[in-house]
């Protein structure tokens, strides 16, 4: 847990917090884990702004551009969602459709096209689920989306 306020640098010769500069690990992945913590722990809600840039490279007392790959690393992973010239705002949780697909279905996943993206208003780093019935294709956004198989006569539904 930070201990200074995101934005104010840590004091001269203090380690920053969370951050371990002789761990070998790359410091952007250091500062993914650190802000993901905080963003789990309910210090950032779904719909709070990040700090900006400058205030996260000065608390953790690294570059702007370790704080962008980090900021890439979050979106990619779905928490957040960046907009040029505006602050990162943790995503808010989706909604959750279930979907019972047919006895036979293949259920595969994998990365949208760009099309499929805008198309389903999926943040970049969010699977789509694909399930195939025949030669019939259907496409869920995976962020929102929970799979039920159908109900046999001798078990009930199951979700994956």
């Amino acid at each position: 847990m930070i201990t200074s306020s995101p934005h104010t640098r840590a004091p001269a010769g203090a380690p920053a917090p969370g951050i371990d500069r002789l761990s070998g690990r790359a410091l952007y992945a250091q500062v993914t884990d650190a802000l993901r913590q905080r963003i789990d722990s309910g210090e950032f809600p779904p719909g709070a702004s990040l700090p900006g840039q400058y205030a996260l490279a000065a608390a953790y007392d690294v570059s702007r551009d370790t704080v962008l790959d980090a900021l890439r690393a979050l979106r990619k992973a779905g928490l957040i969602e960046t907009r040029r010239g505006m602050r990162a705002v943790v995503r808010r949780a989706p909604v959750v459709q279930q979907v019972t697909v047919p006895a036979g279905a293949t259920i595969t996943a994998r990365m949208p096209t760009p099309a499929e993206r805008s198309h389903l208003g999926l943040a970049e780093g969010v699977p789509v689920i694909i399930v195939r019935t025949g030669a019939e294709e259907q496409l869920y956004p995976a962020d929102r989306t929970g799979i039920c198989r159908p109900p046999t006569a001798t078990q009930p539904p199951v979700q994956q």
